[in-house]
């Protein structure tokens, strides 16, 4: 996860390197000055939810995941069945791979906003009619990633809670 973390950290120092290349550069086109400011703003939320989840994740390094204490005595009391996670640990991993789908999904909005911006940006240098307004293009943003960051929020409080309730339980959460 530490990994994944310093990955969103480049990213997110990127796009703030061109965000104030283009504060720099009097000549910008405002569509894209806008986009790539929005895009830094929403990496920046995404980066601080982020590392707020790892961080309360406390999840070991390399580790794997632990079964059940009862799981794991059957098994060492000469009980050959094959161990499984118990179900409050992988409902655990399900969230958090929630977690991780609704950030890649906020970050796909982005990105996104940032290619149809450049379109538009050209469009615009072609003389060409733009589909739709600059207020109505930012509102269908702002709209989608709001929406998104919704869910993700849930998404982080459902695996927060799991979370609580596996430690509750005296589940390890190492993995």
């Amino acid at each position: 996860m530490e990994g994944l973390l310093a990955h969103l950290r480049e990213q997110h120092d990127a796009v703030e390197r061109a965000a104030q290349a283009l504060n720099r550069n009097s000549g910008a086109d405002p569509d894209m000055s806008r986009a790539i400011l929005a895009l830094s703003d929403g990496m920046a939320v995404f980066l601080a939810t982020a590392e707020r989840f790892i961080d309360s994740c406390d999840v070991s390094a390399g580790g794997t995941p632990l079964m059940h204490k009862r799981s794991a005595s059957r098994s060492q009391s000469g009980d050959q069945s094959s161990a499984r996670l118990h179900p409050l640990l992988v409902r655990y991993y399900d969230a958090a791979g929630d977690v991780k789908v609704m950030g890649e999904r906020l970050a796909d909005v982005d990105y996104e906003h940032v290619d149809a911006a450049t379109a538009r940006s050209l469009r615009r240098d072609q003389d060409l009619e733009l589909e739709q307004s600059d207020v109505a293009f930012q509102d269908e943003y702002h709209r989608r990633r709001g929406s998104i960051e919704h869910r993700l929020d849930a998404a982080i409080e459902r695996a927060d809670l799991l979370k609580a309730q596996c430690l509750f339980e005296g589940l390890d959460l190492g993995a």
